[in-house]
This record gives structure tokens, sequence and C-alpha cells, in this order.
């Protein structure tokens, strides 16, 4: 199946590749700022997983790269280096970080009858979930020590961080002490 043109205006250009299991969209947006947004997200199972995000300024630039965009197969078979840290360990709670490409997500395992890994990933990696998982258990031994797993996996997008210091109001007054003997 082809690419068929859904969207054509002056701020938004969006392309869709249908077939039998999933769809692959094209979208670009321009901002406020004049800034050009290129998402190409695959649509499986009402699921929609970003596989590559761009920004450009000129229109021109914007269309190049669609094309590029559109002959590029959606099947992410590229080979990662997982790095994984473990922050802390207690009875039945370990609390694990793994870097992939200088990107930092953490999870924290709990043991028990079944065993409940919480994961958050960046939104970036989510098309590798499962290998990433694969990679994991294996690493960790997970399969061998239990059957069930259960995954819960939260993504993020961006890092935000914020530092307030709590200032305390201090004041100070005179206070004169007289003691008479």
């Amino acid at each position: 199946m082809d690419w068929k043109k859904v969207i054509d205006s002056e701020e938004l250009i969006v392309l869709e590749k249908k077939n039998k299991k999933a769809k692959l969209k094209i979208e670009a947006r321009l901002d406020g700022s004049g800034e050009w947004h290129i998402y190409k997200s695959l649509i499986k199972e009402n699921r929609t997983s970003l596989i590559s995000e761009h920004i450009l300024d000129d229109k021109h630039d914007v269309e190049k790269l669609i094309e590029k965009l559109k002959h590029k197969t959606g099947k992410q078979s590229r080979k990662f280096k997982l790095e994984l840290k473990r922050d802390y360990k207690e009875d039945m709670v370990e609390k694990w970080y793994f870097e992939i490409d200088n990107i930092r997500n953490m999870m924290v395992v709990k043991y028990d009858e079944l065993i409940y890994v919480d994961m958050v990933m960046n939104e970036k990696l989510r098309i590798y979930e499962k290998k990433i998982i694969s990679i994991i258990e294996d690493r960790l031994g997970l399969k061998n020590l239990c059957d069930a797993i259960q995954y819960d996996i939260y993504y993020f997008d961006k890092k935000n961080s914020k530092l307030e210091r709590n200032e305390q109001n201090l004041s100070f007054m005179d206070i004169e002490f007289n003691f008479d003997e």
C-alpha cells in the first residue's frame, strides 16, 4: 500500500500508510514559534509507538525529510547497549536504573509469589519495550525465579527538574534580661 496524504495545509501535513496489522503515520506540525515538529509513529491495536521525532525550521527541509521517512521501513531491528545498575536492595524489593543511548530509566522489582516490576521509561524507547524486557529478564534471571511476572510500565517524554529552597523566615529580636540581685 502506498502513502496517502490525509491533510496538507500551511500548518499541518499528515500522511498514512495502512496494512492489515498496523498503520504508519507521518505528521508535521508548525508551532507558534515557526518550528516544524515531525513525528513518525506506528499505530497497532490502538497503541501508538513513536518511531522518530525531528524539529526543523524550513518547510522545504520538512518535505525532504518526509520523503526520507516514507522510504524507511517501519521495522526497528537496531542493537543497543543496556546498562543496569542497582540503586538499592531490601528483603523483597530492588530498585534498578538502566540506561540506553544515554537515556536514564528506572524500575522497581518486588519479589512475592509473583514478581512485580514497575518500570519508568522514556517514550522514545516504547517501540523497543519487548526487547528491553527480554534483556532485563535474562540479565536479572527473573524467568528462573518465577513463571509469572507482572509489568506495569510508565512512559515519560522529557525530564523536568526544579529546585526549590525552603527559606525559613527568621526574625531576630533584642531581648534584655534584667536580673536584679
